[in-house]
This record gives structure tokens, C-alpha cells and sequence, in this order.
């Protein structure tokens, strides 16, 4: 899969370029470039670019640039 909307997440997310999350994001997502997600997460990011949270994190954000 390139890329992912959903109006939430309770688990994984697995994206090769892209997530998208309406809301919240419990455990982990993963892509190849960005994450972003418009409410909280609950768990981790990783993403080859960025991450972006609209609320807030509780846990870990890794990502090659920014």
C-alpha cells in the first residue's frame, strides 16, 4: 500500500509513503516518508521524513529529518 486514511488507529499502521489519521493513533505507525495525525497518539512514530501531531504524544517520534 502507498499510503493510508483512517478516522482512527488501535494497533499498526503500515504505510509505504504516507498515513493519514483523522483522530487518534494507539500503538504504532510506521512510513516511508510522512505521518501525520490529527488528534493524539499513544505509542510510536516512525517515518523516513516527518511526523506530525495535532494534539499530542505520549511515547516516541523517530524520523530522518525533522
Amino acid at each position: 500500500m502507498i499510503g493510508g486514511y483512517a478516522a482512527g488507529v488501535d494497533g499498526v499502521e503500515v504505510g509505504t509513503l504516507f498515513n493519514m489519521v483523522k483522530n487518534d493513533v494507539k500503538e504504532v505507525q510506521v512510513s516511508g516518508f510522512i505521518n501525520v495525525v490529527g488528534g493524539k497518539v499513544h505509542g510510536a512514530q516512525v517515518a523516513g521524513f516527518h511526523n506530525n501531531v495535532g494534539d499530542s504524544l505520549t511515547g516516541a517520534q523517530v524520523a530522518g529529518f525533522s
